[in-house]
C-alpha cells in the first residue's frame, strides 16, 4: 500500500510539472563588440562571461549615422556616407571561444565598425516555450541592450506580455535653471555651451559630436532640445518623423514660434529596402527656469522572435517609446518630447488563420509632456512634441489578421490655451512584410580556430607590387610539422608552391609569411594547410589575390550573381578603405549608397532582397577612379 501511495504521489509530481520551458525577465547576454577579424569571423568582446561553444548569436550594430552638423536647419540630415553599417545585423553562432575572442561559424555577410557600437547577443533557442512573466530586455545603456531576441523550434505560448518598451536610445536632460527670452529668432541647431539656454538633444543613431549635445537641431534620429524661454524637446524618430517640440513661452512675445526642438528623423525606406533596424530615437528635452520640466522620453527597444507560432492569449509584444509626464503646477516650463516607438520582428506565424488567439503589438511613440501654467496663468509653455511610431516586420506576403498599433505619439498640450502650443504629433510606424531575417553565409569559410593542432587566428593574402603575400598567425600549435602552400588559377585545381616550417608545439602567438613571386596578371587562390606528426592533413582556407605585372588592375574584378535575388558579392582588385558603392534606378535615383572597407578579403556583399526587380547601375569608386557595372534584380 506504501508502494502504491509513493507511486501516485511521484505520478501527480510529474503530472505537475510544466510542459516546457517558463521565461520571464532578461533572458540575453549581451556584450560590447571592440574588434572584428572579418578575415576569420571573429569578434573581441567584453565582458567575456555569458557564451558558450554552440551558441546562436545576434551581431548588430546600434550606431554609425554620419551627419550634417552646420548650425543650419540641415544640422541631424545625413550626409557623407550616410548610414554606413549603423542598423545592419545578422545571425551567426559561435564555434569556439579563446579568451575574449569569439569565433564564429559562418561567414559575415554584412560590415560593421565597432568604432560605432557593435553589440553580440545571445539568442536562447526553445522548443515550445511559455512566457509567464513579462519578458523584457536589458535597457540600452550606450553599448549594449535594448535587444530581446529568442527563438523557439516549436510553439510560443503568451502568459504574460512581452515589453520593451522605454528599452532604446535614451532621452534628452532639462536644461539647468536659466533663461531670459535670449533667443527672439532662431537659436542655435548645433550646440549651446550656456547649460541654461538649451536642453539636451535625445540620443539617436548618430553619436554626438563634442559640444554638440545641446540645441534644437534633431540628433538624426534623437529628438533636438528646447530653447530658451521654454520651449518643448521634439519627439525622437524611428520609422515615422518625431514631432516638433512647443513653441517659447508666449511671455516672449511674438517671436514663441521660433525655438522649439525639431523632430528626429524617421527611416521610413531605409528600414525596408537595406533590413536595417533601429532603436527608437530619444525625446529632447525642454528648457526651463523653475526647475519643472521632465527629460525626454526614451524610445523602444528592439524584439526579435523565430518561431512556428506564437499564441498571444490577451497578452501583447510591446516596444513603444515612453511618454512624459506633465509639469508640475507652478510658474511653468517646457517639457520633454516623447521617445519613437521600437521594432518587433517576427519570424513566426501570428495570423488568426493559424493560431487562436494572436497576441496584439503596438510599437507606438511616446506622448510629448503636457505644460502646467496653473501659477502664470497669462502665459502658454511649449509642451514636448510626439514620438514617431516605430516598425512591426511579419514574414510572408499576406497582411495578418492581428491587432497592430503603428502610432505616431500625441503632443503634450498646454493647460492655458488646451492646445499644443506648436508642438506636433509624431508621424505614424508602419507593418511590413516578406521579413528575412539575415543568416550569416553557411557556405562561408567563417572559422579559422579550428578542432586540430592548430589554433589559426588569421590568414590573409595581399598583393605586393606584382606579388602575393600570405600571412598567418596561430594562437597555438600541437605536434605540427609545416604548413603546405598550394596555388590554382581557377580555385579547383591546386599545385603546391612551397612548405614553411611550423613551431611543432606552441602555446604563444606565432607569425607566419610567405611570398609568391611567379604569376602572370589575373586572379590567384591560395590554399593552405597543415601536417601534424602523424602525416594528417589538416585544410586552413583559401585566399584569393589579383596581381598586375604592369600598371594598375581594375578597380572591379567581378560582381556575381548577376542576376541576383537575394544578395550580390562584388570582388575589388584594391584592398583598401574608403570603397564607395552605390546603386542606382534607370531613373537616376540612388537607392543605396554605403562605404565599405574591403580590408584584406577584397569583396563587399550587399544583402538586397527587398529591392524591386528590374535594371540597376552598380557604381563603385575608390581614389578618384569610378566603374560602372549593369546590375539585374530578379
Amino acid at each position: 500500500m506504501a508502494s502504491f501511495s509513493r507511486f501516485i504521489l511521484l505520478l501527480l509530481l510529474i503530472c505537475s510539472l510544466p510542459a516546457f520551458p517558463q521565461i520571464s525577465g532578461v533572458i540575453n547576454t549581451y556584450a560590447k563588440v571592440t574588434v572584428i577579424d572579418e578575415t576569420c569571423n571573429s569578434v573581441s568582446i567584453a565582458p567575456v562571461s555569458g557564451f558558450s561553444v554552440g551558441d546562436k548569436v545576434l551581431i548588430i550594430q546600434m550606431k554609425g549615422g554620419e551627419i550634417n552638423e552646420s548650425n543650419t536647419s540641415s544640422y541631424g540630415n545625413l550626409t557623407g556616407a550616410g548610414f554606413g553599417s549603423a542598423g545592419n545585423y545578422e545571425i551567426n553562432e559561435v564555434a569556439a571561444i579563446n579568451g575574449a575572442i569569439l569565433y564564429l561559424k559562418y561567414e559575415l555577410i554584412r560590415t560593421y565598425d565597432p568604432t560605432n557600437k557593435v553589440q553580440i547577443v545571445n539568442i536562447p533557442v526553445y522548443t515550445d516555450v511559455s512566457i509567464d512573466g513579462v519578458l523584457t530586455s536589458a535597457p540600452w545603456n550606450g553599448d549594449t541592450g535594448g535587444v530581446l531576441i529568442f527563438e523557439s523550434t516549436g510553439d510560443v505560448t503568451m502568459n504574460a506580455d512581452i515589453d520593451v518598451s522605454g528599452m532604446g536610445f535614451r532621452g534628452g536632460e532639462c536644461s539647468l535653471n536659466g533663461g531670459d527670452c535670449a533667443y527672439l529668432q532662431d537659436g542655435p541647431y548645433n550646440s549651446q555651451t550656456n547649460a541654461g539656454r538649451s536642453g539636451k538633444k535625445g540620443e539617436g543613431v548618430a553619436e554626438f559630436s563634442s559640444g554638440m549635445e545641446t540645441g534644437r537641431g534633431k540628433q538624426l534620429n534623437g529628438g533636438g532640445a528646447g530653447l530658451d524661454l521654454n520651449s518643448g524637446g521634439a519627439g525622437g524618430g524611428n520609422y515615422g518623423n518625431g514631432g516638433n517640440g512647443g513653441n517659447t513661452s508666449s511671455g516672449c512675445g511674438n517671436f514663441a514660434s521660433s525655438n522649439p526642438g525639431v523632430g528626429g528623423l524617421g527611416f521610413t525606406t531605409t528600414i525596408e529596402t537595406q533590413n536595417k533596424i533601429f532603436l527608437g530615437g530619444g525625446g529632447g528635452g525642454g528648457h526651463q527656469d523653475n526647475g519643472l520640466c521632465n527629460p525626454g522620453g526614451n524610445g523602444g527597444g528592439i524584439v526579435i522572435i523565430k518561431a512556428v507560432r506564437i499564441e498571444g492569449n490577451g497578452h501583447s509584444i510591446l516596444a513603444n517609446g515612453n511618454s512624459v509626464a506633465e509639469n508640475l503646477p507652478d510658474h511653468g516650463d517646457g517639457n520633454g518630447g516623447g521617445g519613437a516607438g521600437g521594432a518587433v520582428l517576427l519570424d513566426a506565424s501570428v495570423s488568426s488563420s493559424f493560431i487562436s488567439t494572436p497576441p496584439s503589438i503596438d510599437v507606438s511613440g511616446g506622448r510629448g509632456g503636457n505644460t502646467n501654467n496653473q501659477n502664470s496663468p497669462t502665459r502658454n509653455f511649449g509642451p514636448g512634441g510626439g514620438g514617431g511610431g516605430g516598425v512591426v516586420w511579419l514574414k510572408g506576403s499576406a497582411s495578418p489578421v492581428l491587432p497592430i498599433t503603428v502610432a505616431g505619439g500625441l503632443p503634450g498640450n498646454s493647460r492655458l490655451c488646451a492646445c499644443s502650443h506648436g508642438a506636433v504629433q509624431g508621424a505614424n510606424g508602419a507593418t511590413l512584410l516578406n521579413l528575412v531575417l539575415p543568416i550569416s553565409n553557411p557556405e562561408g569559410d567563417g572559422v579559422c580556430y579550428k578542432t586540430t593542432p592548430v589554433h589559426l587566428l588569421s590568414y590573409t593574402a595581399v598583393r605586393k607590387g606584382c606579388c602575393a603575400l600570405l600571412k598567418w598567425n596561430t594562437v597555438s600549435e600541437s605536434k605540427n610539422r609545416f604548413f603546405t602552400i598550394e596555388k590554382s588559377e581557377d580555385g579547383a585545381h591546386f599545385s603546391e608552391i612551397g612548405r614553411v616550417p611550423g613551431t611543432n608545439s606552441s602555446i604563444v602567438s606565432e607569425y607566419f609569411y610567405s611570398d609568391d613571386l611567379k604569376g602572370k596578371e589575373g586572379k590567384y587562390y591560395y590554399k593552405l594547410s597543415q601536417t601534424d606528426e602523424n602525416g594528417t592533413v589538416n585544410f586552413l582556407g583559401i585566399r584569393t589575390v589579383a596581381v598586375a605585372l604592369d600598371g594598375e588592375l581594375k578597380l572591379v574584378q567581378s560582381v556575381y550573381p548577376n542576376p541576383f535575388t537575394r544578395s550580390v558579392t562584388i570582388e575589388l582588385n584594391r584592398y583598401e578603405k574608403g570603397i564607395l558603392v552605390s546603386i542606382v534606378d534607370m531613373t537616376g535615383r540612388v537607392v543605396l549608397q554605403n562605404r565599405a572597407d574591403t580590408k584584406e578579403r577584397g569583396e563587399v556583399v550587399l544583402f538586397q532582397e527587398h529591392l524591386p526587380s528590374g535594371a540597376y547601375i552598380l557604381i563603385v569608386r575608390s581614389n578618384g577612379i569610378e566603374e560602372k557595372i549593369l546590375l539585374i534584380k530578379e
